[in-house]
């Protein structure tokens, strides 16, 4: 899934990278320059006059306490944050403000117990949200909070550990907002609470009426421990804490009075200190009583509206800065009334506001902004306008905007040719903006593709052959893209993608091995499922372990105890149904005795045994057929077949002393595979190789693939298929992920001097052994074949096998 664009926000000390979806905490950053003023001045406070104390900032989403807090007191600061996303843009943030006594972890804190790891929801960063009130409490996500964001669908793998796991010493403060899951911290961290004399803790706990019961639990666990526990302010809607402990040494912290206004401008001053301290209550109070004497004046207006709208009190701040609007109109008017507008969710109010602002300020960021809140109200095409005036302000920092652009005006596809020719004659651009420049011919001519068929929705299987058609006339152009792409990211798994394609697109087939040159496989592999030890692991794991995460599989029928080689077949029932039958009544009438190893995915097991008995009763086949039932869901089958078919391949290479061949179902014999073995003699692996789609990956014909008996044949496998088994279970296994695979640890295991020996098959070594479909008992048809052909073999094939009448 695709990152949205980040936005650099500078403010008075710092500066940060927030993503331009961001509507939470990067709201705020926007508006004011801080975030929480009030509870990073506590902090600095307490943590005073100790250079060398540790400070806990758990729940630390980008850092918006940590850096401050960091600059202020050169104390030690450890960020948790459980997002591994948000927890990258955190380690950016420290980075980019020279901080070097921060340290990140990417970790949930969870109470003692339960499992090492957890599965926790997948956000959609593309979509506008507040990634802050992100909860790792699926209910809570789910009831509650998951409105304030896009939740997208997949899950990813996070470390669950205690607190108390770290072995703590000298931390002067924790400060602890995790969004409803403080409780079950604070009981795994128990240990290094008294290790460390009861430090404070700044702590948050709602106010809702839904969160009363949770609250109630929460303050009442932590005065158990001899906290004394007083809120931050005293407003009827305060959620922050502050708990101090007599063994800490610290005072439990008082409440200001509210400053006598000597004059206005003293008070005026007060005002907007305490609104920078987050004393909204009091801020208020002191701005009312200035409006009440000077009504028209902009600046209290301006901070009255402010003050109003942090506390969500929407009606009345819309109206102040409405006002405002009338008595100083100026950009950070706008800007104010329209970012009230959007808070609120009045978004159309919003639309004309953020107009002004775009044409009057033009840069990338405000119209990226526009854009965003009218795909929120469903202005595709009004959006697509924003988005790319946004990209060609700034195609460097906003390449992603010409996706959502091509989106939102795809009915005029011409125009996005143009603005993409536009933009690519500029010297500026950066690797991005080649990614994307990449992606929108692809885009385009799918588009186009869909138009001339007159369908609304692109669909793979329908328009392959169209698609391909209509790819000729941007071949050039395509090229000339990834040729710039390769030169400004030749290391990107992107790159390398493209690298397997690009010189394909006109059918030409060329050294497999050119791209060996500008990527490195192992840096490609493990990105592609951002696992930094990821090699390490499935190059050391024991395949066992790997196989154990995955359904059972289980023998159903053979007709031989000891088979020394095999054609291997791993295939859903849809392709068994299909295919299987003509491809056993080929195997049987060209008396072939090399064996057979059927594997099928959620096939109907009494059907299998009728097909076995009646393979068996025409002649001495070698047959095996196992099977397993996968449990995946009916929208993810086919990625899960195409992953642990590799498994079951590795599984059962071992049964098989004199090599196993990998054939897709599809790939029908005429004639006795024995000569597919003699390859096997003198090498450790073959491969049929064949120029791809215009698509990426489809380089190496994953199911064509040859395997002997020897180590390095092994070890190959087993790199694959722990590869495959891992992005399956992490989400990330896209079609054509089985040729990436087979072709970058081939590279990987080459670099390392441990490469097998490869044959490359074409049709010049197989005379009649095509990737293309041969039926038995005479060739009826070639290529693609239409349901008529199929369906005459398969007739031909239940006739030889004695069941007519029976499919």
């Amino acid at each position: 899934m695709a990152l949205p664009n980040v936005q650099l926000v500078k403010t008075a000390t710092a500066q940060y990278l927030t993503f331009e979806t961001d509507f939470g905490v990067a709201a705020d950053l926007r508006a004011n320059g801080s975030y929480d003023p009030a509870l990073v001045k506590l902090a600095i406070t307490f943590l005073a006059g100790k250079p060398d104390a540790v400070l806990l900032d758990i729940g630390a989403n980008i850092g918006t306490f940590a850096v401050p807090v960091a600059q202020a007191t050169n104390c030690r600061v450890h960020a948790f944050e459980a997002q591994r996303i948000i927890s990258q843009l955190l380690s950016a943030n420290l980075v980019m403000n020279r901080i070097d006594n921060a340290y990140v972890e990417n970790v949930m804190l969870v109470a003692p117990g339960g499992a090492p790891e957890r599965f926790l929801k997948a956000v959609d960063y593309t979509q506008a949200g507040n990634f802050g009130a992100y909860s790792t409490d699926a209910k809570l996500f789910d009831a509650r909070l998951g409105k304030k964001m896009q939740d997208s669908g997949k899950q990813e793998r996070v470390k669950a550990v205690t607190l108390d796991s770290y072995g703590f010493e000298n931390v002067a403060l924790i400060k602890l907002d995790v969004e409803g899951a403080e409780l079950d911290v604070l009981k795994g961290a128990l240990k290094t609470l008294e290790k460390n004399n009861y430090p404070p803790i700044l702590f948050e706990a709602w106010s809702q009426d839904w969160f009363a019961a949770q609250k109630k639990e929460l303050l009442a666990f932590i005065e158990k421990l001899g906290y004394r526990v007083a809120p931050m302010s005293e407003a009827k809607d305060n959620d922050n804490f502050v708990a101090t402990h007599p063994k800490s040494g610290t005072a439990q912290m008082g409440q200001t009075a509210a400053p006598a206004a000597a004059d206005l401008a003293e008070t005026f001053k007060q005002a907007v200190a305490a609104l920078n301290a987050g004393n909204l209550p009091q801020a208020e109070q002191l701005l009312r009583s200035l409006w009440a004497l000077k009504p028209k004046n902009p600046e209290i207006l301006f901070q009255l509206a402010q003050t109003l709208a942090k506390r969500q009190n929407y009606a009345e701040a819309q109206r102040f800065a409405a006002e405002l609007l009338t008595v100083a109109p100026s950009t950070n008017a706008k800007a104010l009334l329209a970012q009230i507008y959007v808070s609120s969710g009045n978004l159309a109010q919003a639309v004309p506001l953020l107009r002004d602002l775009a044409r009057e300020r033009n840069d990338a960021a405000t119209w990226s902004y526009l854009a965003n809140v009218l795909v929120q109200l469903g202005e595709n095409l009004e959006a697509g306008k924003a988005f790319r005036e946004a990209f060609i302000l700034e195609p460097k920092q906003t390449g992603s905007a010409l996706q959502y652009y091509v989106r939102c005006r795809e009915h005029d596809i011409d125009e996005v040719i143009e603005t993409f020719r536009k933009v690519q004659k500029r010297n500026d651009i950066g690797a991005d903006t080649h990614y994307h420049i990449h992606r929108v011919i692809i885009m385009a001519v799918e588009m186009r593709a869909r138009r001339a068929r007159g369908l609304d929705e692109y669909c793979a299987s329908d328009f392959d052959d169209m698609l391909f058609k209509y790819a000729q006339a941007e071949v050039a152009e395509w090229k000339a893209a990834c040729n710039k792409l390769f030169k400004a990211m030749p290391t990107n798994s992107f790159a390398a993608e493209v690298c397997l394609t690009a010189s394909l697109a006109d059918g030409k087939l060329e050294d497999y091995t050119a791209i060996e040159k500008v990527i490195d496989p192992k840096q490609v592999l493990a990105s592609a499922i951002t696992a930094p030890q990821f090699y390490r692991t499935i190059d050391t794991r024991p395949f066992a372990e790997t196989l154990a995460r995955f359904p059972k599989s289980q023998l159903l029928a053979q007709t031989h105890d000891n088979i020394p080689r095999a054609i291997f077949v791993g295939c859903d029932k849809v392709y068994f149904d299909r295919y299987m039958y003509a491809f056993l009544g080929s195997a049987l009438a060209v008396r072939s005795q090399v064996g057979f190893h059927v594997h099928v995915f959620d096939g109907d097991e009494a059907e299998l045994r009728r097909v076995f008995d009646a393979v068996t009763a025409k002649g001495t086949l070698p047959l095996r057929i196992t099977v397993e039932s996968s449990g995946a869901s009916e929208d993810t089958r086919l990625s899960y077949y195409h992953a642990v078919r590799f498994l079951r391949l590795m599984q059962y290479h071992e049964l098989y002393p004199d090599g196993v061949w990998h054939l897709d179902a599809d790939f029908m014999l005429g004639r006795d595979p024995s000569f597919l073995f003699d390859l096997l003699k003198t090498h450790d692996t073959a491969f049929a190789m064949q120029p791809g789609r215009i698509e990426p990956h489809n380089r190496i014909a994953a199911g064509v693939m040859g395997l002997s008996g020897s180590s390095f044949a092994k070890r190959f496998l087993k790199m694959v298929s722990g590869y495959l088994a891992d992005c399956w279970q992490m989400g990330r296994l896209q079609w054509g992920a089985d040729q990436m695979a087979i072709y970058l640890v081939m590279l990987y295991l080459r670099q390392a001097g441990e490469a097998p020996k490869i044959f490359p098959v074409t049709t010049a070594h197989t005379g009649n052994f095509k990737p293309e479909t041969v039926f038995w008992p005479s060739k009826v048809g070639a290529g693609d074949p239409d349901a008529g052909t199929m369906e005459k073999a398969r007739q031909q094939a239940f006739q030889a096998l004695g069941l007519q009448g029976q499919a």
